[in-house]
């Protein structure tokens, strides 16, 4: 679960003026996930007729790996880097029910600048990815995934390029009342825009549909989403017996205390594709 504070430019309290901000757009952005799909959290709610929504968002992450399974070391996996992600999201609403999407991402994969920091807040919670920094090199780029030491993944130069593109549709069933929810669906399909050499995308289509509930108790805010998403594994990977889908969704509560302050606590799941494989990255199912 993660707590947040946000700001509205409001004054006084007034239910009628709240302008909740949840929930909290957060994205797994571990290397081997990059080549997915993955629905970005949010309302139930729809642009505005004829309205655009522009969003800009950063986001980077310092990924460690090392793992082998043991005693066969059948899979090997090992990543050293960090993962930055500038991201556009341009909304519009078409009809009064109905908002079109287009995200357009532009990944860079690095050596990175955090390593020191991340390692010093590891210790300090005795977090299990501090054997991992001791076997690398600090500020080493390394991106390496075997199979019966036939190579999946090698990589050893970092790499930038746009991401996959996606353009998505959200249709509104049902606005909120009383007594029931807001309800709307969502469709989405992703582009192979990405670099398939450098490990940005896929270099394949993905297709998903998901369904999104928001229902508010005065103060309280609640928000739910389920989405599913059907992948196709790229080349690279053609050695995997992989599933075809990726499952995931979220929960979020979001408490308004005045029109300027309020805290959401969220949780995000999705599933792996991948095979069992004997090591974490790979086979355990991603939550925040």
């Amino acid at each position: 679960l993660l707590g947040c504070f946000f700001i509205a430019p409001s004054l006084g309290f007034s239910y009628d003026r709240v302008h909740p901000r949840g929930p909290m757009s957060i994205r797994n952005q571990m290397p081997m996930y990059l080549f997915w799909y993955a629905f970005p959290q949010e309302k139930a709610r729809v642009a505005d007729y004829r309205k655009f929504d522009i969003a800009l968002d950063y986001t980077v992450s310092n990924v460690i790996v090392d793992k082998v399974t043991t005693p066969s070391e059948e899979y090997v996996v090992r990543m050293d880097m960090e993962v930055n992600r500038l991201n556009l999201n341009l909304k519009f609403g078409l009809l009064g029910k109905l908002e079109v999407a287009c995200e357009i991402p532009y990944l860079i994969t690095s050596k990175g600048y955090l390593d020191s920091f991340v390692e010093g807040f590891e210790r300090a919670i005795g977090a299990t990815a501090v054997g991992a920094r001791k076997r690398a090199e600090d500020y080493k780029y390394d991106y390496y995934v075997s199979l019966n030491n036939n190579i999946l993944i090698r990589r050893q130069e970092p790499a930038r390029g746009l991401g996959d593109t996606a353009v998505s549709a959200k249709y509104m069933i049902v606005d909120e009342d009383t007594a029931i929810p807001r309800v709307s669906v969502r469709g989405a399909v992703k582009f192979p825009t990405a670099s398939e050499t450098k490990y940005l995308g896929s270099g394949k289509y993905d297709y998903g549909a998901g369904v999104l509930l928001d229902k508010s108790f005065s103060r309280l805010f609640t928000y739910i989403n389920l989405n599913t998403v059907i992948i196709n594994k790229p080349n690279f990977l053609n050695e995997l017996d992989m599933k075809n889908f990726i499952m995931s969704g979220m929960l979020a509560l979001e408490y308004c205390f005045t029109n300027r302050f309020s805290a959401v606590a969220q949780g995000t799941w999705n599933s792996t594709p991948y095979p069992t494989t004997g090591t974490d990255p790979l086979d355990n199912q991603a939550g925040e």
